[in-house]
This record gives structure tokens, C-alpha cells and sequence, in this order.
């Protein structure tokens, strides 16, 4: 909201309607733009002018693509993008019908940037959306590609959002403490040239450094940044609208939750409550490294039932979530490594294949424009469709070896009894001679006899 209140106070429209508001109006977004300085806001002016307008972005963010380039994503990746578009839209809704309906003095649907003129047609071209859909479409498209997550917010901070993206010897945007003439304060930092590292040169077989310094800066040379070592292609993607060539996170997005039928449905309610965990959780599969164990837990308690149900009693309530974090019991063990599976292989059938050729799918016709930037947002697309494709045949692959590895596995009983010294065989001495070390007045796993003093 704060860039659509920068971009109405640029405009010529809305230069005297700002200074009319009332005190009691929901404007203290737009109150906050207002107490700037003339530098300040004369540095926010240039900065706005110099943002991507929405014809810019329509074929470079996928918010703004066109339908058919949606649908195209839609079935390309397990990240819903039609979700993403709908959240936005209630949220829009949500606004409009509370603030913007009501106050649109501070809040209009369009301005016209720059000076007025006596051309009519001059005018028109220079009016742009500001708070109706499409303008809170673009504004949502440029914070999601140029804001970055600094000390635990999504901030997006003028001239630094201009850095492009390289992973090779570039650090990420980070808060530090800064010193200044009325003593230190935090700050956004971007640390380049001989203050970022890269790799060692590989070529050089006696380095055996981690890392080198780099060359410093050098004047008028494009500042990097790295957008995020963990960001998957289709983050990139969703919030840049790209995807790089390196990419550090191979991986794909599935849903777990708890179905509202489980007549055990209460119960697991209230355990993941005091773990302040929600019922639906999205977790990440990966083509490189194990299933996350924390997806293994939450599914575990899921697929509790029948015989392991016993668990879910109140005098194990504190405890049952730890429990999760091992093997329950065969079935349980079974259940899961099923459902993932079964719900791997449900992913990869929803997911179209795409002909770049002919612009259409196999399954799905979807046409797409001769367009040059179109068939570039295609080839994302299928970039990151091989790439989540991997990710869930190589759970898949995983899911079925544990599958045929069940009975080595250590379930919860096991692990019980051996924590109550109960696990050793019992067998009848010839000699009468009990278990625990021959005394008589001892019981079947007990270390000594009951009441005994071990000082």
C-alpha cells in the first residue's frame, strides 16, 4: 500500500487531495508518505518514475502474464499460481470494500504521472492504474521481485532493489549496524567487490582455501546481488519472473493435512496445537537430499489409527509428537511411505508436458503467441518442470526402498520395551536361576530386588 501511496503523491492528480484529509480517515499509510522531506521526496519521485510500468512487467512477471501463459505455469509446477492469484484477489477485495470504496480522495483507482497539459491524448497515455486491481496487481509484482527479506520482514528499499541477480561471488542483502553522526543504527547492507567472496579458482590444484576475496568494485561496474541460495526455480520464477541457469534448490512443493473426517480428528487437532503447528502443512521434496524428517513426523501423526490410536490418549499428550519423530509401528510406517508416494506419482500426472514446437501440451491444448517473451516464460516453465519432475520421482524412489525395508525398521514398541529393560528373550533356567543375575527375590527385568538400598 505504501508504493501505491508513493506513486498517487508522484502523480499531478493527486497533489492537492493529499493536503484535504481528515484526520479520522484510515490513511495512516498514506500520512507516512506525507512527512517526508523535499530530498526525500524528490529521491522517492525519481525512484518511482524509474520502476517498471504494468505494460513493462506484463510479459516479464508472471501476475501479469497472460491467461494461457498462466494456465501454462499452472500445470508446470506444484506451486499453485492460480492460489497465489486468488489470495491476492481477496486481499484487493478485502481493501477495496473497507478503504479504498470509502475514501477515494486518498485512494483513487488511476493517476495521470507528470505535468498536466492542454493535450488530452497526452493525458491519457500518462494515466496509470494506483488502487484498483491492476495497479495493486503491479505493486504486489514489484515488491515480490525486487524486495528482500531483511531482519525477519519483506522490505523493499529503493536503489538496492535495482541490483540484478548473480550467484557466483555475491552475498545476499543483510541487516547490520551502521555507524552514524548521532551514534549507530540498523541498516540494510549490500557488501560487494573486495567485501564478497567466490569460490576458489579450481584450476589451481594448491589452493586449498574454502574461499578467495574478490577484486574490489570497479567504477561503473554493474553491482550483483544473490536473490537467495535456497530459493527453488519456481520461486525464482514466481517472484522474478526467471529462472537462473545455477540453481542451488532442486526441489518440488507437496501438501500435508489433516483430514476434518478422522474420527480421530480432535485429537491430533489438539497435539499439534501445543506444538503450534497448523493442520495443513506444505513441506519441500527434494532430487538431492532425504525427505525432510519433520514431513515424516506430521505425516506420522496424520496416519495414526486402528492399533496405534492408543497413543493419542490424554496421559501421552505432552509426549506423542516426540514420538512421531521415529517409526510408530509397521503399518503406520507403510501408510506414509504410500501416501507419499501415491501422492508424488498424483503430482507428476497433473503436471502437462509441454511441446515448445507446436505450443501445445499433450493433454492439455494450450496455445500460446508467436511472441518472442512468450515462448522465453514457456521455457521457464519447462525449466522448472524438469527440475520438479526429478524432485518427486527421486521421493518416489526413496518412499519405495523404505517400503521394502519396513522389517528392519525400530518401532515404537520395540523401542519401549528396551527403555523398560523388557527386550531380552524370557527362558526358564535348568537350575531355577532368574533373569537379572540369579537373585531370587528378583523379577523378570529388574537390576535388583524391590525395596533394596543402593547407596
Amino acid at each position: 500500500m505504501a508504493l501505491l501511496s508513493y506513486l498517487s503523491q508522484t502523480s499531478s492528480s493527486t497533489s492537492t487531495s493529499t493536503s484535504t484529509s481528515t484526520s479520522n480517515t484510515p490513511n495512516s499509510i498514506h500520512d507516512k508518505t506525507s512527512r517526508l522531506t523535499v530530498e526525500q521526496q524528490q529521491l522517492m519521485e525519481a525512484w518511482i518514475k524509474a520502476l517498471p510500468n504494468i505494460q513493462e512487467l506484463k510479459n516479464q512477471h508472471p501476475l501479469l502474464w497472460t491467461q494461457s501463459q498462466q494456465e501454462i505455469l499452472q500445470y508446470s509446477s506444484t506451486k499453485n499460481i492460480y492460489k497465489v492469484l486468488d489470495d491476492m484477489e481477496d486481499d484487493f477485495t478485502w481493501w477495496k470494500e473497507h478503504v479504498f470504496d470509502s475514501h477515494r480522495d486518498i485512494f483513487p483507482p488511476t493517476v495521470t504521472l507528470g505535468c498536466s497539459t492542454d493535450d488530452d491524448d497526452n493525458n491519457n497515455n500518462n494515466i496509470v492504474p494506483c488502487f484498483n486491481m491492476e495497479g495493486f496487481t503491479w505493486a504486489m509484482a514489484i515488491v515480490m521481485s525486487r524486495a528482500y527479506f531483511v531482519e525477519d520482514a519483506l522490505r523493499l528499499i529503493p536503489m538496492l532493489d535495482m541490483a540484478n541477480h548473480d550467484p557466483i561471488g555475491t552475498v545476499e542483502i543483510q541487516c547490520q549496524t551502521v555507524g552514524t553522526l548521532f551514534g549507530s543504527t540498523k541498516a540494510a547492507v549490500l557488501n560487494t567487490g573486495k567485501n564478497a567472496y567466490t569460490t576458489p579458482n579450481k584450476k589451481n590444484k594448491n589452493d586449498n582455501n574454502d574461499k578467495q576475496p574478490q577484486q574490489p568494485q570497479q567504477q561503473q561496474e554493474q553491482v550483483y546481488v544473490h536473490y537467495g541460495p535456497a530459493k527453488s526455480g519456481a520461486e525464482f520464477l514466481l517472484d522474478h519472473g526467471f529462472v537462473p541457469s545455477s540453481i542451488q534448490t532442486n526441489t518440488a512443493e507437496i501438501l500435508l493435512e489433516i483430514d476434518t473426517t478422522d474420527r480421530f480428528y480432535e485429537d491430533k487437532l489438539d497435539i499439534l496445537e501445543l506444538q503450534q503447528i497448523g493442520t495443513s502443512q506444505i513441506f519441500d521434496v527434494s532430487s538431492r537430499d532425504e525427505p525432510d524428517p519433520q514431513m515424516l513426523q506430521f505425516l506420522r501423526l496424520v496416519k495414526l489409527s486402528d492399533t496405534d490410536a492408543f497413543l493419542l490418549e490424554s496421559i501421552f499428550r505432552t509426549d506423542v509428537w516426540d514420538f512421531m519423530a521415529e517409526p510408530v509401528s509397521a503399518i503406520n510406517e507403510r501408510a506414509v511411505v504410500e501416501y507419499i508416494t501415491e501422492l508424488c506419482q498424483s503430482l507428476l500426472d497433473d503436471m502437462v508436458d509441454i511441446d515448445i514446437d507446436t505450443t501445445t501440451t499433450t493433454t492439455t491444448k494450450i496455445k500460446t503467441t508467436e511472441d518472442q517473451n512468450n515462448h522465453v516464460n514457456t521455457n521457464y516453465c519447462i525449466t522448472v518442470q524438469k527440475i520438479e519432475k526429478q524432485a518427486l520421482q527421486r521421493t518416489m524412489e526413496y518412499m519405495n526402498r523404505e517400503k521394502e525395508a519396513l522389517d528392519l525398521k525400530e518401532y515404537y514398541q520395540e523401542r519401549r520395551l528396551k527403555s523398560l529393560g523388557l527386550d531380552s528373550e524370557y527362558s526358564d533356567d535348568e537350575n531355577g536361576i532368574l533373569p537379572g543375575g540369579g537373585d531370587d527375590e528378583l523379577g523378570f527385568g529388574q537390576s535388583r530386588a524391590p525395596g533394596s538400598l543402593d547407596w
